[in-house]
């Protein structure tokens, strides 16, 4: 009795991921056999702008509250000490540079806190 079940739910298993697969989009061809045959389009895996955008405004948020909390002589002094470092440290010495758009959110912030 189990075999049936085991060979329903394999089934169930088989139609679930094609209609999963179907769910995507699908054009209807006739086969050798005069049968009408869904097919599915080829769907390209698209680059994830958006969470890129939002990783760059979570640094850019993480720097500009960085740079508002310390005083510029000692951010500056921070970035000196990470550039003297090992490879790993040099490049976020680089990333953690202040740039202008940094400098205007940092600016906001200043005027917010006060």
């Amino acid at each position: 009795m189990s075999g049936h079940r085991d060979q329903f739910y394999k089934r169930l298993r088989r139609i679930t991921r094609q209609h999963n697969k179907l769910s995507g989009g699908y054009t209807l061809r006739l086969n050798k056999q005069n049968l009408i045959v869904a097919r599915t389009h080829f769907t390209a895996l698209a680059f994830p702008w958006k969470a890129l955008f939002v990783t760059a405004l979570i640094a850019l948020g993480f720097k500009a509250y960085i740079m508002t909390v310390m005083d510029a002589p000692t951010y500056a002094g921070k970035l000196d000490t990470l550039s003297q470092g090992h490879m790993f440290e040099q490049a976020g010495a680089w990333v953690m540079q202040p740039d202008p758009a940094t400098d205007a959110v940092a600016r906001v912030m200043r005027m917010m806190r006060s």
